[in-house]
C-alpha cells in the first residue's frame, strides 16, 4: 500500500503543472458575451426551478421550513453565478475580483488535497476513493488555471 500512496502522491503534484501548458481556444469578446448570458439564463431558470419544486415538496408538510431552508442555500449559490454573469456595472472590478477568487480558491484546494493525503494516509482511507477524491481537487485546480 506504501508504494500505491507514494505513486499517488506523486501525481498529485504532477498533474497541475502537466496542465499548465495546455493551450485553451481563444476567446472572442462575442463568444464570452454568449456564454455569460447562456449561464445567466439558465441560473435564472435554475432558481425559478426550484422556487417552484420546493413549494411544491413542501406542500402541506409540517416541516414545511425544511425544505425552505433547502431551497434558499442552493438559490443562494445560483444568485452568486447570476451577479457574475449579469453585467455588472465595473467590468473591471469584477474581472479584479475574478483573479482574488481564483487565486483564494487556488489556495483552498492546494490545501484541501494536503489535507486528504494527510488523512488518507493516517487513517487508512481505501485508495480507491482517495484517487477520486484527489482527481476531483485536481480537475478543479485546472479548472482555475493552477
Amino acid at each position: 500500500m506504501g508504494e500505491q500512496i507514494r505513486s499517488l502522491i506523486a501525481a498529485t503534484l504532477a498533474l497541475p503543472h502537466a496542465l499548465r501548458g495546455l493551450d485553451l481556444p481563444d476567446e472572442s469578446p462575442h463568444h464570452q458575451a454568449a456564454e455569460d448570458e447562456a449561464r445567466l439564463l439558465a441560473a435564472e431558470t435554475a432558481v425559478s426551478a426550484i422556487e417552484s419544486a420546493q413549494r411544491t415538496m413542501a406542500e402541506g408538510r409540517e416541516d414545511a421550513y425544511r425544505y425552505a431552508i433547502a431551497a434558499a442555500k442552493i438559490v443562494d449559490l445560483y444568485r452568486l453565478r447570476i451577479d457574475r454573469y449579469g453585467g455588472a456595472a465595473d467590468a473591471a472590478l469584477g474581472s479584479e475580483n475574478d483573479e482574488i477568487e481564483r487565486q483564494l480558491r487556488l489556495v483552498g484546494l492546494r490545501a484541501e488535497r494536503r489535507e486528504i493525503l494527510r488523512i488518507g494516509r493516517s487513517r487508512g482511507i481505501d485508495d480507491t476513493r482517495l484517487r477520486n477524491i484527489v482527481r476531483e481537487l485536481d480537475l478543479q485546480e485546472a479548472r482555475y488555471g493552477g
